[in-house]
């Protein structure tokens, strides 16, 4: 149990750090690619606060689980929030604007999380609420492929290099 503490705390540590790097860059740089990154790391800490206090606060994950198989609204939020973020930071690195797909698939994405909690309670109810996630990922991936390969020659040669990155990387872990 304490190796999993210092874990949690770790990582809500090197978030912040990180944090805290994108939020400079930002302040000095003002490019907006910055800021986007800052807020899906800040998804991204308050999401494992909520782990963090559910594996050692007894009574708030009791109370946590309970809402979350009834009504997720915490847990969509944050989903939500780090699917938007990560997309716009893909586009952004690219230079370029959202698809139609896009706002499709992000509203498909929403709707999905807001109708799985009807279900009757079971194990498939949560397999299913983070299903869409993973898929989610899966087409940020490919779209990060095809911008790396349609752009060569119309960005640098370092995002070009982190779009490729961030697509084989999500490819491959989904």
């Amino acid at each position: 149990m304490i190796i999993v503490f210092i874990y949690n705390i770790l990582l809500i540590v090197l978030y912040t750090i990180a944090l805290s790097l994108t939020m400079n860059a930002y302040i000095k740089e003002k490019r907006k690619f910055f800021l986007v990154l800052s807020c899906y790391l800040f998804f991204y800490i308050l999401d494992n606060i909520i782990i963090y206090m559910t594996e050692f606060l007894n009574d708030f994950a009791l109370q946590y689980n309970e809402a979350f198989m009834n009504v997720p609204a915490a847990k969509t939020f944050i989903f939500m929030g780090n699917a938007i973020f990560f997309l716009l930071s893909v586009i952004l690195l690219a230079n370029q604007k959202f698809y139609f797909l896009d706002y499709f698939s992000l509203a498909l994405l929403l709707v999905w999380m807001l109708f799985i909690p009807l279900m009757a309670d079971n194990a498939l109810k949560v397999w299913l609420y983070y299903l869409p996630n993973q898929l989610f990922s899966f087409y940020v991936g490919l779209r990060a492929l095809s911008l790396a390969r349609g752009m060569q020659t119309k960005i640098s040669e370092v995002p070009n290099r982190y779009l490729k990155w961030v697509g084989t990387l999500l490819l491959y872990l989904v």
